[in-house]
């Protein structure tokens, strides 16, 4: 069953968000130091615009990263090319598609590895776990599979730390 719901989110964010913007378009490829213009959704809140930088953007988005795992690019790039969505019943995220090419994915990841995420708590909603690397699954450059593959691996670890991180 959990798998199935797991399977069901992952396919939605796969989807992409018709209303914002056509998915069919080429992305726009973006560099570090761009900011990203996105909307912040809530099941019981008004959208909200948001403007940050690519890494407060990554840890605002849900589900992101497969139980706190950072994804290789071709992963990350899957996520940012679909434009997010409304999240339904969840919490979401969306934005106008966009890719980042090799340079900007290492920049990022040196960000993500230096950065206590709870320093973005006023820019991120996700900011209280850091994202770990696994590259043992680099290889996988499917989201849906690289994802339930991870979090074989990675879900009780993740969800132990869920379980013991003081709401902030």
């Amino acid at each position: 069953m959990k798998r199935m719901l797991f399977s069901a989110i992952l396919a939605l964010l796969t989807l992409g968000c018709v209303a914002c913007g056509d998915n069919a378009m080429m992305p726009d490829t973006i560099g570090i130091h761009d900011r990203i213009e996105y909307t912040r959704h809530e099941f019981h809140a008004e959208p909200e615009a948001v403007t940050g930088t690519l890494l407060s953007f990554v840890y605002d988005i849900p589900y992101f990263g497969a139980c706190g795992v950072f994804p290789p690019l071709p992963v990350v790039n899957q996520v940012f090319e679909n434009g997010g969505g409304d999240g339904g019943m969840s919490p979401g995220a969306s934005w106008h598609p966009f890719r980042i090419d090799e340079a900007t994915y290492d920049a990022l990841l040196a960000q993500v590895r230096e950065t206590n995420p709870i320093t973005l708590k006023d820019r991120s909603r996700y900011h209280a776990i850091k994202f770990v690397e696994d590259p043992d699954f680099d290889s996988i450059t499917d989201l849906i599979e690289w994802s339930q593959a991870v979090c074989d691996k990675h879900r009780e670890r993740f969800h132990a730390l869920l379980a013991n991180t003081p709401d902030t």
